[in-house]
């Protein structure tokens, strides 16, 4: 699983299961009413256009892909504005811990 660079709370991109990549920024500590988990959620075609996008080749992993995305991005913000700008689909979900 690997960790992206920079930003507030704890930041991961990893898969989920066989079939979903999650880019995570988790939200804590003292600076924060509540913590709460916010995903990005990339199923088999959004994972298959964004490494398209990317000049990943066809069919590469889930794993590779991850990597791919924690060398070239520093922050789940900075994967959340890519897919916006280039208007690649995904589902955001988001858990509140009181």
């Amino acid at each position: 699983m690997p960790g992206l660079r920079s930003g507030p709370g704890s930041q991961y991109i990893y898969e989920r299961d066989p079939e979903e990549l999650v880019v995570e920024w988790y939200d804590h500590g003292e600076s924060v009413p509540y913590e709460s988990a916010n995903r990005l959620l990339l199923g088999p075609t959004e994972r298959a256009v964004l490494a398209l996008s990317l000049g990943l080749p066809e069919g590469v992993s889930t794993h590779e892909l991850a990597h791919a995305l924690a060398w070239r991005f520093d922050s789940y913000f900075e994967v959340r504005s890519y897919l916006d700008e280039q208007h690649l689909a995904y589902r955001h979900e988001v858990d509140f811990q009181p």
